[in-house]
């Protein structure tokens, strides 16, 4: 028999999340809000803590930018710094939705770590989490997709959100009574005329929640018996397997024992500084040979692992950086200047000097001199050349993560990212 839905008062829902986040009045945050009733209500009921609010202008239907700047006067009648970010392409053909989220939050990721912001506040509601689960049951999802969204998660999208805990403080509520809440008072809202289009899948899934509430209800019952499950999970990894990890500062994973393909999938994501989907037959056969006696070395989703010792030792795939036939290689970049960037997904980069470049080191290793050249020689052969060489015209500077004055740099892997992996 599925569960009666019950759902918290909004403000009731939005303080017990940040709580537990352990986000106070003086925690950096911003919100990404739309306009439309979920995240107008959030941006209300978050007003006091000054959170600065990101717009995104996806410039997909005529109007768009005229709806982003009355969202940035709202927010700004509530005294709240606002500002629009703008989506720059050329009409888009395929995939719409899924590139749409792709592109928003990689504007997001951006704004945050521009403003030196780590928590990111949306408004997904408990709707929302009902359809997400729908969708990836439709797919064939696992149990852990069957879970649905995080209340936290830190880089839930990879790289577009890296470094930055995505919050949803308002899983627990119904969009019903975020619209009451709004009514209650006094905010206008906007009504996506793309909320009515079923040439999307989500749109789809609303209609069908919306006509069998049996549905919605078993949806989210079943979210939450699979969060409960995600949630032992996550223990018994941080007890039985993250002993046997270590990251160095080359952005390289040594593993010492065994571990199971679910642990496995966050080492070559961490490794590959990719997120996204992982085949899973190809995860469970790795898994398999991983500790056979015959194991030398495998590639897979961007990762590379070779034998190392008596354990295993997860880096970036040398050939993925190098190029394939249907994959460029990664070339020489500029570095702007006092301006964070993540390179490769990998490495966390800012430069005060004007000037700088970062290439991968494949094809420099043997031009190294002194203390670089014997830092890299003590880094396991497979890792070399995919390090971050930073150069200054033909002149090579440093390499990965050696220090110098005025550059900042360091593998973006971190406990953090191991803990809270990729959703």
């Amino acid at each position: 028999m599925v569960k009666r839905e019950t759902y918290e008062d909004p403000s009731v829902s939005f303080h017990r999340v940040l709580t537990q986040a352990e986000i106070t009045q003086k925690t950096p945050l911003a919100i990404a809000v739309s306009g439309g009733g979920d995240s107008v209500a959030l941006m209300h009921m978050a007003r006091h803590m000054n959170p600065f609010i990101f717009i995104i202008d996806h410039g997909l239907r005529r109007g768009s930018n005229s709806e982003a700047l009355r969202v940035k006067k709202q927010a700004e009648g509530l005294g709240l710094k606002a500002l629009v970010l703008s989506w720059a392409h050329h009409g888009i053909k395929t995939a719409l939705q899924e590139k749409a989220r792709k592109a928003r939050y990689h504007l997001l990721g951006a704004a945050c770590r521009d403003h030196n912001i780590k928590h990111l506040l949306v408004g997904h509601s408990a709707d929302d989490q009902a359809e997400t689960v729908l969708m990836r049951l439709d797919r064939g999802t696992g149990w852990r997709g069957a879970a649905g969204m995080r209340t936290v998660s830190y880089g839930g999208l990879w790289p577009e959100l890296a470094g930055i805990y995505l919050i949803r403080p308002l899983l627990g509520v119904s969009r019903a009574g975020l619209r009451r809440y709004n009514r209650a008072h006094g905010l206008d809202w906007i009504e996506d005329p793309s909320n009515e289009n079923l040439k999307f899948t989500r749109i789809v899934a609303r209609q069908r929640l919306a006509q069998k509430p049996v549905l919605r209800r078993a949806m989210l019952a079943l979210s939450g018996d699979m969060q409960m499950g995600r949630r032992a999970e996550r223990e018994y990894f941080d007890q039985n397997f993250r002993p046997y990890v270590r990251v160095d500062d080359a952005g390289g994973i040594y593993l010492s024992r065994p571990v199971p393909p679910a642990f496995l999938r966050i080492l070559i994501m961490s490794a590959s500084g990719k997120g996204g989907y992982i085949d899973q037959a190809s995860l469970a056969a790795l898994a398999k040979s991983l500790w056979h006696d015959d194991f030398k070395a495998h590639t897979l989703a961007g990762a590379y692992v070779v034998r190392q010792g008596e354990g295993r030792y997860f880096t970036r795939d040398p050939v993925a950086v190098k190029g394939r036939a249907h994959m460029a290689p990664i070339g020489q970049s500029p570095l702007e200047r006092d301006q964070l960037s993540l390179w490769d997904g990998r490495f966390w980069i800012k430069s005060r000097r004007a000037g700088l470049s970062v290439r991968p080191l494949w094809g420099y290793v043997g031009k190294l001199k002194g203390a670089l050249h014997d830092y890299v020689n003590a880094l396991p052969a497979a890792a070399r050349p995919a390090l971050p060489l930073i150069m200054a015209g033909e002149d090579i500077i440093t390499v990965a993560a050696v220090p110098i004055a005025d550059l900042y740099i360091k593998a973006a892997i971190s406990d953090e990212f191991l803990r809270y992996e990729v959703a």
